[in-house]
């Protein structure tokens, strides 16, 4: 039972509010079942809230972490079915739905969650997570015992694995910046539940795994969508700025995403909406004028952070420790500051997530589009198809700096970048006995959806989520992502990309349904900053000396896994300003002091 207990104790910052326990050796075969539950106080901040959870007659237990978003319909659908309600609570809902519904009864919800739910009667604990992994859940099994928790840290917490580093999840870090692309994680026996799956585990130890949901786009061309794509994006605000027993606040960066995010809840709130923006001194990192447009037009309260170098190892520290595993983005350091800033005031706050990668809103995404419009010039061989496609790439070339002729020249097996570093054995070892497979096989026919899709399935917005709940949850705030509602993803997914990209205009769709809502200026706008930070200038000034030491340390030399003198000549150039490798060079300062928290210290 102690583990059980250290392994929740260790989750006190994502329920603050309260813990729970149930325990259960009576299963037959020797078998147990432990379950800990640490509260976050969202809906019901009554005592009829506390988890775990059980029916009436107690024939199942439910530990839930997230919110069901529509239980409120759900709730009133399982009454006229007769089911008693004791609460006011989601959670209640899902062990009704499940009653009810079975297995099949996540089909039904629109939120996001991660669950452990025991039934008595039939014998199996099934675990589910939601469609988009905004929740997360670990898992290890050793064919005896499985052991399950919201983060890394609490199943080392336990005892029940030994925290070994996973080599090949560190190649593709290094090499991709991939994390959460798949079940696997930095740890070697640790897996993570893939979204939209459920896990069902049996009496006789006997595991499996379902997929419940895919996101299988079925293209429409729809003359005019962008009435519908408001009404779902309003609608999925409503629900999240509505159910709450708490304060809900808003990100705002100064980007449309956050913007319409605040623009669209102001419509639902009485008071005031406490938003957070992270800025910084240095004007090419700020876009506090943009912020400043939005909190001119709308009833918002700006709270604005200025993060800077100072503290900055021992930041670093926590944020790695609160992740559970290196990260390859900075802007994760910008983000940690504002969720602490919030902490102060509300409790759920929302935020833009999935926005780029569901419209289309980074600008590599160009090389995709200039793919496609490549594409229509090949099928038609002419002068005027020739033109519009020059017209276009040098356009999107002055607005983005970028030529994209490698780019859609290279090989699509093109080498991995970063292995100029790596030292020869350790890419020996992992990459080429066991070379990670990240070919994803094509989703459409338009270059634009199918890359669109593995960025929010796959590639980018996976990692983004796992930040975004990290980094959250260590101040005890609740994330929640209005464009991941899942209506609005399988509408998005059944257009035609030049609802996406047209031309040089990245999110269409949403300029054009937040038109006559956000302020010109900002609808208009065609640069792309995302959560900048000054990190490439303070790592030739402020946080120098201190990279210096660590990437020459005989801790970072004994891994096996870089050249340490290589890695010093690319961070030496960087610093003398020769070339820009800041991206790399957090990505090695990371997993140095990843292994020193989570290896290093538990050996």
């Amino acid at each position: 039972m102690r583990s059980v207990t250290d392994m929740t104790e260790t989750l006190t910052h994502r329920g603050p509010d309260s813990s729970g326990y149930f325990f259960s050796g009576n299963l037959g075969n020797g078998a147990s079942l432990n379950f800990g539950h640490r509260r976050l106080k969202i809906l019901d901040l009554s005592d009829n809230g506390h988890q775990p959870m059980s029916n009436e007659d107690e024939t199942l237990q439910i530990i839930h972490n997230g919110e069901i978003y529509n239980y409120v319909e759900l709730r009133k659908i399982l009454i006229e079915k007769e089911h008693i309600f004791r609460s006011q609570t989601d959670t209640e809902v899902i062990i009704h739905a499940y009653e009810e519904w079975g297995v099949d009864c996540v089909e039904r919800f629109n939120g996001m969650w991660a669950f452990a739910l025991w039934d008595s009667r039939k014998q199996r604990l099934l675990l589910s997570r939601d469609r988009f992994g905004i929740k997360p859940l670990y898992y290890f099994f050793n064919g005896d015992c499985i052991v399950f928790a919201s983060e890394i840290k609490s199943l080392l917490a336990g005892g029940f694995v030994k925290p070994e580093p996973n080599y090949n999840w560190i190649y593709t870090f290094l090499t991709k910046a991939a994390v959460d692309w798949d079940e696997t994680t930095a740890f070697k026996s640790i897996l993570s539940l893939s979204p939209g799956h459920n896990l069902l585990v049996f009496e006789d130890g006997r595991l499996e795994k379902t997929r419940y949901w895919t996101l299988a786009p079925k293209e429409t061309d729809q003359q005019n969508p962008v009435e519908q794509f408001y009404e779902l994006l309003n609608d999925s605000v409503r629900l999240r700025s509505l159910r709450s027993d708490v304060p809900v606040g808003s990100c705002l960066s100064g980007g449309i995403d956050s913007s319409s995010i605040v623009a669209l809840a102001s419509a639902f709130s009485e008071n005031t909406i406490n938003t957070y923006s992270a800025q910084y001194h240095e004007p090419e990192y700020s876009e506090q004028y943009f912020v400043d447009l939005v909190s001119n037009k709308f009833p918002v309260h700006i709270h604005t952070i200025i993060p800077t170098a100072d503290d900055f190892w021992e930041t670093i520290r926590k944020i790695i420790w609160f992740q559970d595993e290196p990260t390859p983005v900075n802007g994760i350091y910008s983000q940690w500051f504002l969720f602490q800033e919030a902490q102060k005031k509300v409790r759920v706050m929302l935020d833009g997530q999935g926005g780029d990668e569901l419209l289309g809103g980074y600008h590599y995404f160009f090389e995709a589009y200039l793919i496609d419009e490549l594409n229509r010039f090949l099928e038609n061989r002419n002068q005027t198809a020739f033109n519009q496609f020059q017209r276009v790439y040098e356009d999107i070339r002055n607005l983005t700096g970028i030529d994209f002729f490698p780019r859609l020249k290279r090989s699509y097996f093109q080498p991995p970048k970063g292995e100029d570093v790596l030292q020869e054995d350790f890419c020996d070892d992992v990459y080429r006995r066991h070379p990670p497979d990240l070919r994803f096989a094509r989703q459409s026919t338009d270059e634009v959806n199918n890359t669109l899709y593995w960025a929010l399935m796959r590639t980018s917005l996976p990692a983004l989520l796992h930040y975004e709940d990290r980094n959250s949850m260590a101040f005890s705030v609740e994330a929640r992502l209005p464009f991941l509602d899942y209506r609005l993803v399988e509408f998005c997914f059944s257009l035609p990309g030049k609802w996406k990209m047209q031309g040089t205009t990245t999110k269409r769709l949403l300029r054009e349904a937040m038109g006559n809502v956000l302020p010109d200026e900002l609808v208009n706008r065609r640069d792309k900053m995302g959560f900048a930070t000054p990190m490439g200038n303070w790592f030739r000034s402020d946080l120098f000396q201190r990279i210096e030491d660590l990437f020459s340390s005989q801790s970072f030399i004994d891994r096996g896994i870089m050249d340490h003198k290589k890695v010093l000549e690319k961070f030496h150039r960087h610093a003398a300003g020769e070339v820009d490798h800041y991206w790399e060079i957090w990505r090695w300062m990371n997993l140095e002091i990843w292994f020193r928290e989570f290896i290093d210290n538990r050996q």
